[in-house]
């Protein structure tokens, strides 16, 4: 196909003027920002930004909004923002209330709703004075005393005091139709405005470093006013037809420009000398009220109706399409004064740069066009679309459909002016499309280049049959460089190759260009940048050495800068003092998709899916001045302290979380931090982007000292600021709690040893005590057993059995002798054991009992009652315990009896079940007879019941929890006549 063009005419296609905008950030809601309606903006010396809106006063410190109110303070709104010398921050309310924040805390200062009326004053705050102005005059109020002063000019029937402005030690202000100086708390008249009184709105003034600028609207239109250093009056200069009927609010220079906020959008002029010409409108929809430039060169504009606006980098502008496609696919420089770019929906479009106009149509089919490249010595301009391709011959004006070239993914310029084009599926050397046609003759005979149809894009060579990504030819190294999928190859001109890696790694190459000092630069996948000469790697840029990211979108050279885009931020890097200077969103970028970068003269063109980037090679990249870090806020066990440079903590309050800051438009955004905390580590680390705090969850003790710096994004560091932290030892730790335990371990030690020798010896006097009771328990056993045995005892049953042998009663001779012989050996068996059973116990009783009934001859009537519930087996009594009561019952209570001897025992359970009861109760004598009639006799028998059996209940008693009692009752009737004795012995069961 061929066509005919007017390229450089363009007079078939649309022509509009190409309009720039530098690239404009809104704050809105999901910034914070509390409202949409503000007067005053101002950036106070340590980089906080102050804005007076409807809903009150607000402080931004890159992150957050923070309000500041008083109880006393009438309505919301504020206006007026100034600082003083001491860095308090002033405002005003239409109510006539001033107010200052000292150490975050807002201040009445002073209240003149009496005094103003209604009226909302302008003032300053100098030499330690409050100066306003209104129409009651100017008011002077000492900061200190608060003494007040009202100065007044009589020259004027309605006057008003207004606009003041400080100038060279001089307070500048209008009056009537007038300029007046206030100094010395004392009016002077500098210059007069040919009797037209200017208006109460609409005035501004400006330093002009060497002057002043002053603005005014009277007899229906805008002036303009100029005072020199070296002049004593106002000069009047022209009005840039643009501004005449604006309503201008504020002006301001900056950047050799002046910056005029009027109800239409920010007019920007140039100034030179007296003469000032229109530039450009930014934000022409919107009432601007104040404009400032901060410390890191963003213009700030606030507006009455649409909040905040911030303008990071007049230098960086974003071309305005006017509604036609942004989704920029590819850039191309032709000829330094066209810029030709190819869209995503097949549109190709040029920028004249002389003119500043630009044009754009579309392709055959509305296909992304993938790759530009305009070929100088042919004046041809080579198109690839993902469908189709294009050879455009400008100096005939055709274009030439081919099918070469379709859907390349870079096309280079090769040796021979051949076509080296990578594409999906190989990479191809084409052969040079042209030829030299001479026309005229003579000394008129011309040579242009022809597009030759026969031979156009004939197949050179097909280097490689796989899918390649970047191509590159480098004159100096006369080769052709081809990135593929897989591996980084370079060919010479017979198309010999030689793989180039990096340390022995393959390099995936995405874009490959050239700098003046013979490096071939590669832009890798996710491998940062890799430099190589002569086939060897020489330098890798990384994350390491200042690259923003690893993952590279595009390539451009110019001499000896390597422009760099990636998926952070857009980089030029120096590669003769290896050096970074960096561009981020921060700077106005919309976009980190860069599909491509072109360089035309001084100007960097950045193409991407938001549209074309226009950059300012000299002044693009600000100077941004060294950050200043902050501790906001210290949290001991979650809990906010006291900033201060010192902390000391018990072991148990260790955890620790420092939050930082450093003011700035969206410093969380542009700003990395590094710490460390000395004592921990001695070497920085970085934080993420974004992150803005350090937590520590539990230190060990000791002493620490934790610093933190900030760096921008150009890389410079702030001087860090640092904090020290004491963390007690635990009390185990500390010295006085080692010597502690070791005097404590020698007292306990000591006392164990001394315990131990008094349980010793304690346990050697129980065993000679013990051993003295068993000595004494067996000798009451003996004497028990002497008392159960003793001689009257013995010849009384001997008798009885002589006397049935006498009488010849064999047999009651022999049971008795039996019974005799039975209670005997049991006597013995049981004085050898210290308790017996209490069915043993009850055995040696009955056979007792009953010899003894023998004895008595049939007079004694006994009986023996045991319970139910005692367990005779398990039940155990001291041994020949209980048989010397009985015998007591019946020697001294039923042998002096005549007839009718009763005897009763009986054992039972006391109500604990821990106690063993024994019962022995006789109807004898009683005991006062018995003691009586003993004592008549001169050989009277000695009671064991009153001697050793109470011994032995003592020995007993000493051995045992539950303690043995025996206690003797009385019986005796009514009349105190002695019926008997009755005996409870209570022991414990064992």
């Amino acid at each position: 196909m061929k066509s005919k063009f007017l390229p450089f005419i363009l007079l078939l296609f649309a022509v509009q003027f190409w309009a720039q905008q530098p690239v404009t950030i809104q704050l809105t809601e999901k910034d914070g920002l509390p409202d949409i309606e503000f007067y005053d903006v101002l950036e106070d010396k340590n980089g906080f930004v102050w804005l007076a809106a409807d809903k009150g006063l607000f402080r931004y410190d890159g992150k957050t909004f923070l309000n500041f109110s008083h109880p006393q303070k009438r309505g919301l709104s504020v206006f007026g923002l100034f600082e003083d010398a001491e860095g308090r921050i002033w405002c005003n309310t239409i109510s006539g209330q001033f107010f200052y924040i000292k150490n975050g805390k807002m201040t009445l200062f002073t209240d003149l709703k009496d005094e103003l009326k209604g009226q909302l004053p302008e003032f300053e705050v100098i030499q330690n004075q409050l100066i306003a102005f209104s129409e009651k005059g100017v008011f002077v109020i000492d900061v200190a005393t608060k003494k007040q002063n009202v100065i007044k000019d009589t020259s004027s029937a309605s006057p008003y005091y207004g606009y003041p402005f400080h100038y060279k030690n001089q307070l500048y202000f209008t009056f009537d139709n007038q300029i007046k100086i206030f100094e010395n708390k004392k009016i002077k008249s500098v210059f007069t405005f040919s009797n037209k009184r200017i208006q109460t709105t609409n005035n501004a003034f400006c330093n002009l470093n060497n002057g002043i600028f002053f603005s005014s609207n009277f007899e229906g239109k805008q002036h303009f006013f100029i005072k020199n250093d070296t002049s004593n009056s106002f000069k009047e200069c022209s009005v840039p037809k643009e501004l005449v009927n604006k309503v201008i609010v504020n002006v301001i220079k900056s950047d050799d420009l002046l910056w005029f906020c009027t109800n239409q959008g920010v007019m920007v002029c140039t100034i030179s000398g007296d003469k000032i010409a229109y530039k450009a409108t930014y934000l022409k929809d919107e009432y601007i009220t104040k404009i400032i430039k901060d410390k890191n060169n963003n213009y700030w504009f606030t507006s009455l109706r649409n909040g905040v606006f911030v303008m990071p980098n007049i230098y960086i502008q974003k071309e305005d399409f006017n509604g036609i496609s942004n989704q920029i696919a590819t850039l191309c420089n032709v000829e330094s004064n066209y810029l030709v770019y190819g869209t995503t929906d097949g549109k190709i479009g040029f920028w004249d740069k002389k003119n500043n106009k630009w044009t754009q149509f579309s392709l055959d089919s509305n296909a992304k066009v993938a790759q530009i490249l305009y070929n100088p010595t042919f004046k041809s301009i080579f198109i690839s679309q993902d469908n189709q391709s294009y050879i455009w011959n400008l100096n005939r004006n055709e274009i030439h459909k081919v099918s070469f070239f379709v859907s390349s993914k870079s096309i280079s310029i090769s040796a021979n002016n051949d076509l080296l084009n990578a594409s999906y599926d190989r990479a191809t050397v084409m052969k040079n499309p042209f030829e030299t046609v001479k026309i005229g003759t003579g000394k008129l005979v011309i040579q242009i280049p022809r597009f030759v149809e026969k031979k156009g894009l004939e197949i050179k060579n097909d280097i490689r049959f796989k899918r390649a990504y970047a191509s590159f030819y480098s004159s100096k190294y006369n080769a052709n460089y081809v990135g593929f999928v897989d591996e980084l190859m370079q060919f010479d001109t017979q198309n010999n190759s030689f793989t180039i890696r990096n340390n022995n790694k393959p390099i995936l190459a995405l874009d490959i260009q050239e700098t003046s000092d013979g490096t071939i630069w590669v832009a890798t996948f996710n491998d940062g940048i890799i430099g190589i000469q002569n086939q060897k790697v020489v330098a890798v840029l990384g994350t390491n050495n200042g690259l923003l990211s690893n993952q590279i979108n595009k390539l451009k050279s110019s001499h000896n800068e390597l422009w760099i885009a990636t998926d952070k931020g857009v980089q030029c890097y120096n590669t003769k003092d290896k050096t970074f200077k960096n561009l981020t969103r921060n700077d106005g970028l919309e976009s980190y998709t860069i599909s491509d970068i072109e360089i035309i003269d001084n100007t960097i063109f950045l193409s991407s899916n938001k549209g074309i980037y226009s950059i300012d090679r000299a002044k693009g990249f600000k100077k941004l001045l060294q950050p200043s870090v902050y501790f906001t806020s210290v949290s001991i066990q979650e809990k906010d302290t006291i900033l201060q440079l010192n902390y000391e903590l018990d072991y148990d309050q260790n955890a620790i979380k420092f939050s930082f800051n450093t003011n700035g438009f969206q410093s969380n955004e542009s700003i990395q931090y590094q710490y460390k905390m000395q004592g921990l580590n001695t070497n920085w680390l970085t934080l993420e982007k974004g992150n803005d705090f350090v937590r520590y969850s539990s230190l060990p003790a000791g002493n620490y000292t934790f610093s933190v710096k900030a760096i921008n994004a150009n890389g410079i560091a702030s001087s860090p600021i640092s904090t020290s932290i004491i963390v007690q030892a635990p009390f185990w730790q500390k010295w006085w709690f080692y010597f502690s335990v070791i005097a404590g371990v020698i007292t306990l030690s000591w006392m164990y040893f001394k315990v131990r020798l008094q349980r010793i010896e304690k346990e050697k006097k129980i065993a000679l005590e013990k051993a003295e009771m068993d000595k004494e328990l067996v000798f009451s056993q003996l004497e028990n057993l002497r008392s159960q045995m003793n001689p009257h005892f013995i010849f009384n049953a001997l008798n009885s059995i002589q006397e049935y042998i006498v009488t010849n009663e064999k047999e009651t001779a022999s049971a008795f002798l039996v019974k005799f012989s039975r209670l005997i050996r049991i006597y013995l068996e049981h004085s050898r054991l210290s308790e017996v059973p209490l069915e043993e116990e009850l055995k040696a009783l009955q056979l007792y009992l009953e010899l003894e009934k023998d004895r008595f001859e049939d007079t004694l009537q006994y009986s023996i009652h045991v319970a139910k519930d005692l367990d005779l087996k398990n039940s155990k009594v001291p041994s020949l315990f209980i048989q010397p009561y009985v015998e007591n019952a019946l020697k001294h209570g039923l042998l002096h009896k005549k007839e009718n001897r009763i005897l009763t025992v009986s054992f039972d359970l006391s109500a604990t079940k821990e106690m063993l009861i024994c019962a022995i109760e006789d109807n004898g004598i009683g005991r006062t007879a018995s003691v009586q009639l003993n004592s008549s006799r001169s050989h009277s028998h000695k009671s064991f019941a009153t001697t050793a059996n109470q011994r032995r209940v003592e020995l007993i008693n000493k051995t045992k929890k539950n303690k043995t009692t025996v206690t003797i009752e009385d019986l005796q009737d009514v009349n105190m006549n002695a019926l008997g004795t009755k005996v409870v012995i209570a022991m414990p069961l064992t």
